[in-house]
């Protein structure tokens, strides 16, 4: 398990982690992204979007989160493979997404993600 970097800007008292797990051994086989969210630094983190990531290497595949105002958050990825769930609202925050390529929808609304 890793963390990658997320472009994040804007989202005041809340945290947000990106995690990228691999599935398979030594990096190989398709890696799964998670972004979570905190409204504190030492709080457990809830996920909020999952999905499995290209395996082309590409940064496209790395979530871009950015406030519209004090209660939206938009997340955006450019390339990705398949969405494994998302969460709406969580808290005060709704959440909008945004997906450039979608290599291999499904054409039903991923489920919500569940917490702990």
């Amino acid at each position: 398990m890793s963390v990658i970097a997320a472009s994040l800007s804007g989202v005041p008292g809340h945290i947000f982690r990106v995690r990228q797990t691999t599935c398979a051994g030594i990096g190989k086989g398709p890696s799964e992204i998670s972004v979570l969210v905190a409204k504190a630094k030492w709080q457990d983190r809830d996920l909020v979007l999952k999905y499995i990531r290209v395996s082309d290497g590409s940064r496209d595949a790395e979530p871009v989160i950015t406030s519209v105002d004090d209660r939206t958050v938009r997340i955006y990825v450019k390339y990705i493979s398949s969405i494994i769930c998302r969460t709406s609202r969580w808290g005060p925050l709704n959440f909008q997404y945004e997906f450039g390529v979608v290599a291999h929808p499904d054409n039903a609304l991923p489920p919500e993600c569940l917490q702990d």
